[in-house]
């Protein structure tokens, strides 16, 4: 009997504890209708420069303009707490060229117009997009 009950508190467990860990760009994009619609927090390399506002898997992905491989950032929520490394308030243009850990909504239905289908982003380019951003914080570079 007691099993069961083991069984139960460790999936519990499990269950809380996952909430609390940021997602990665590429378990999102590996099954991105998972998390559509769902508020969700994910860490990556932002890149922001011409008609480009991305979150990659790491710097090196990066480069690769695959935009494929990374999720869109849409617009900031008006209140959204965003924090450097020291903790201190930053405007969103601090985050250009960084790691980051973006909390917002994430969409990744594609729209389908006859024989055309929409993605996010500029020209329709990213499977998914992060808007309704709540909150973005500066993380360490990985070693």
């Amino acid at each position: 009997m007691r099993t069961p009950i083991l069984i139960v508190a460790v999936v519990l467990n499990v269950a809380f504890f996952q909430k609390d860990t940021p997602l990665t760009v590429n378990q999102i994009l590996l099954t991105p209708k998972d998390y559509n619609g769902k508020k969700v927090t994910v860490k990556g390399y932002y890149v922001a420069d011409f008609e480009n506002s991305s979150l990659w898997g790491s710097k090196k992905m990066s480069e690769s303009n695959e935009f494929e491989q990374s999720i869109w950032i849409g617009g900031t929520h008006k209140s959204a707490n965003l924090r450097n490394l020291k903790g201190e308030e930053v405007e969103f243009g601090y985050f250009r060229n960084r790691y980051i850990e973006v909390t917002g909504r994430l969409k990744s239905e594609r729209d389908t117009v006859g024989t055309w289908v929409f993605g996010h982003g500029h020209m329709n380019l990213w499977p998914a997009e992060i808007s309704e951003i709540e909150k973005v914080k500066e993380l360490s570079a990985p070693h």
